[in-house]
């Protein structure tokens, strides 16, 4: 079943049903050395995706298209079967200190500064801030980003939602 939304009475849902993504180009480019790239949400991954390895990834890609390859993203990660954040390196896959938790609603912070030779990715908090970039990539500036639902993981959602409003 649904989780239920964390804010509001609507929430995003993203499944492998052949296809399954979403992505989006950045209405102003982050090329230069010192802009800013941020994508924060509270996101729920169902737990029926606890074991699979890279249920799914995110990527940002270098280009406005938001079907590129993987030569074309500098930040490229996935979630591992344990709830690990994996980022690829451009040789391969390598564990974050991020971790998510399968079937409660959490707060991603995915940050990234152009020009510092690594990014972010928090949730709830915690996590790790020296993320490393593919090194297969010709740029590392960012103009557009996806989120994949792989599929080894068809037919089990990813849920995104906005943050909730904060209560003073």
């Amino acid at each position: 079943g649904f989780p239920g939304p964390v804010q509001g009475s609507q929430f995003l849902q993203i499944e492998n049903t052949g296809v399954g993504s979403i992505g989006a180009t950045l209405s102003v480019s982050a090329t230069n050395y010192g802009d800013v790239v941020k994508f924060d949400t509270m996101a729920y991954v169902s737990p029926l995706a606890y074991t699979i390895n890279a249920p799914y990834q995110f990527l940002a890609y270098n280009t406005a298209a938001t079907n590129n390859t993987i030569t074309h993203a500098p930040l490229n990660a996935s979630i591992g079967p344990d709830g690990v954040i994996n980022y690829y390196s451009g040789s391969g896959n390598i564990p974050t200190l991020t971790r998510i938790t399968y079937g409660q609603w959490q707060h991603w912070e995915i940050q990234y500064v152009v020009g510092s030779g690594k990014w972010s990715w928090f949730v709830d908090g915690d996590g790790d801030s020296n993320i490393g970039l593919n090194q297969n990539v010709s740029s590392t500036g960012i103009q557009s980003f996806r989120i994949f639902a792989n599929q080894n993981a068809a037919g089990i959602p990813l849920y995104l939602d906005g943050m909730p409003d904060l209560a003073l």
